[in-house]
Formats: C-alpha cells, sequence, structure tokens
C-alpha cells in the first residue's frame, strides 16, 4: 500500500543527509524501526551522550534494556560478600555521584571509599 505523509523539509532532509541515494529508504527504515511502538505508552529514547553519562554513572557500558535494569538493580547494592547486600536509596546514590563529580573520582572508586569509611567509622579499622 503507498501512502503520503507530509513531512516538513527539514525532517525530511535529516534522513537525505543518512543516505543522500534514497531517502525514502531512511525513512522506510525508521517507520519499520518504531513499528512496534505503541504512541499511546511511553518510550524512552536517550542519544549517545545521554547513554554516555548514564553508563558513566552505573560504571559499566549501557547497551540494551536488559543490561540497563541489571545495572540499575546492581547500583542499588553495597556488597559486603558472604550475601550481605545493604540497598542504597535514590538519594544516597545521588549524592554520592554528586560528591564523587565534586572530587573529580569515578563514581565507583568514591563510593567504595565512603562505605569503607563508614563501616570503619560504624566498627572500626
Amino acid at each position: 500500500m503507498l501512502v503520503n505523509l507530509k513531512i516538513p523539509d527539514e525532517t525530511y532532509e535529516v534522513y537525505a543527509r543518512r543516505n543522500p541515494e534514497n531517502p525514502r529508504l531512511e525513512l522506510e527504515r525508521a517507520l519499520q524501526a518504531f513499528s512496534a511502538l505503541d504512541p499511546r505508552r511511553v518510550a524512552l529514547f536517550l542519544n549517545q551522550e545521554e547513554l554516555g553519562e548514564l553508563s558513566g554513572i552505573l560504571g559499566l557500558p549501557v547497551s540494551d534494556v536488559k543490561t540497563l535494569l541489571e545495572l540499575l538493580k546492581r547500583s542499588q547494592l553495597a556488597s559486603f560478600g558472604e550475601g550481605l547486600e545493604v540497598k542504597l536509596n535514590a538519594g544516597q546514590r545521588l549524592r554520592l555521584k554528586q560528591m564523587a563529580d565534586f572530587y573529580n573520582q569515578p563514581f565507583k572508586a568514591y563510593a567504595e571509599s565512603e562505605v569503607l569509611r563508614g563501616v570503619v567509622a560504624a566498627v572500626g579499622p
């Protein structure tokens, strides 16, 4: 079935830059890629910069939704071995991230040092 779509010239030019020889093919690919999405439901899209920042916060590369969910679940836990895990709330994780950024340190290294400092303060060295 042939359908005519009216789209702004600027939108068409985006696809023409991606495939100057056949912009229509690029439009078809985009429509096909998103055809399974219901526009009435929430969908989250990240650009490369946002994806990089998210990967930096989580300490590992995020390549798909399954990986993202697993990393988010793990990021809530401070593990002490032998099955002992302490769940951090969102505010605690955010504060650790802000402090790591302030001190220009990798999040994971900073968080580990702060958790260790807290354990040492509570039970000694």
